[in-house]
C-alpha cells in the first residue's frame, strides 16, 4: 500500500532519536513569554499603539456620524438654518423696530 507520510514519518522517527521527548518545567510558559517580549522592540509597541489609535479614532467617527444623523439632532432649526437664514430674521427683528420708531416719532403735521 502506498504511505505519502512514509518520508515524513521517518523524519520524525529520527528527530524524536536525535532530541528526545521535552521535560515540562514550571518555567517553561514564562520563559516562552521572556523570549516573546525579548523579540518586541520600540517598533512593534508603536505599531500596537498607532492601531489602537486608528481603532478609537474610527469608533469616535462613527458616534459623531450616528449622532450627527439620529433624529433628535435634526429637530434644531439652529442647525439647519443657512447664513444668509440668519442675517435674514435678524434685519427682519430690526426692521420692524426701527419702523414702529419712525411712525411714531414722526412729524406731529402728519398726525
Amino acid at each position: 500500500m502506498f504511505d505519502p507520510f512514509h518520508g515524513l514519518n521517518d523524519l520524525w522517527g529520527r528527530y524524536d532519536e536525535a532530541c528526545g521527548a521535552p521535560e515540562p518545567s514550571p518555567d517553561f510558559m514564562p520563559g516562552v513569554w521572556r523570549k516573546i517580549e525579548a523579540r518586541r522592540g520600540f517598533l512593534f509597541q508603536f505599531r500596537s499603539y498607532a492601531r489602537r489609535m486608528v481603532a478609537t479614532a474610527a469608533a469616535f467617527s462613527l458616534l459623531l456620524l450616528m449622532l450627527h444623523f439620529s433624529p433628535f439632532a435634526s429637530h434644531l432649526d439652529v442647525y439647519s438654518m443657512t447664513y444668509l437664514d440668519t442675517l435674514e430674521a435678524d434685519s427682519a427683528n430690526d426692521v420692524m423696530a426701527f419702523a414702529s420708531n419712525v411712525a411714531d416719532d414722526g412729524p406731529e403735521e402728519l398726525r
